[in-house]
């Protein structure tokens, strides 16, 4: 099972920031990151459902307790309802995309 210091180091470098970059995004110090990611200190409840929100992932996924990989695709599925992309629009893109892989 993954810890919660190593998802959140997953999470930021996935996003491409450093560690200041995540600390402005999520509202607290640098340093704050640095000892969630040493895991010499662990985010509030209120710091995970404001990780939640921003980066797309689960509680459950941030803390190491589901890693079956599918909360990666929270941050997509997102996007595609903003954009207005229906669910039987994306399953035929992906059924799509697969058939043209050979799955």
């Amino acid at each position: 099972m993954a810890k919660l210091a190593d998802r959140m180091k997953e999470l930021r470098e996935d996003h491409g920031l450093t560690r200041l970059d995540m600390a402005k995004r999520l509202g607290v110090n640098k340093s704050t990151i640095t000892r969630y990611e040493s895991g010499t200190m662990n985010p509030t409840i209120e710091m995970l459902l404001n990780i939640r929100e921003i980066f797309g992932v689960t509680v459950d996924w941030i803390t190491g307790a589901d890693t079956n990989g599918e909360e990666k695709y929270i941050g997509a599925v997102r996007e595609c309802i903003k954009n207005g992309i229906s669910p039987d629009a994306l399953s035929t893109t992906v059924s799509a995309l697969s058939k043209a892989k050979g799955e």
